[in-house]
């Protein structure tokens, strides 16, 4: 969703479309959810953790994952969470 979001334009929008057809999307559940509430309740205040990368780092930690972002600032005070700049 936040690929989408960050498109300005119908071309972008095709290019995020192409390449989501190429991974797997892995839903949130009740654990990625839990996981989320207890990293807002630890992060929001102090670090101001929004609700999106909650979400984000929770899915990827519940998931054994990689988190490959550009926003590495905004989660690498996660210190389970292993988040690696794409480029």
């Amino acid at each position: 969703m936040e690929l989408v979001q960050g498109c300005q334009n119908a071309a972008a929008l095709t290019e995020v479309r192409r390449l989501l057809r190429q991974l797997t999307i892995v839903p949130i559940d009740a654990a990625v959810s839990q996981t989320a509430l207890q990293l807002m309740d630890s992060y929001f205040l102090s670090h101001g953790l929004s609700i999106p990368d909650a979400f984000i780092a929770a899915t990827a930690l519940e998931n054994g994952l990689i988190l490959y972002t550009r926003n590495v600032r905004d989660l690498q005070t996660i210190p389970s969470l292993v988040v690696a700049r794409p480029y």
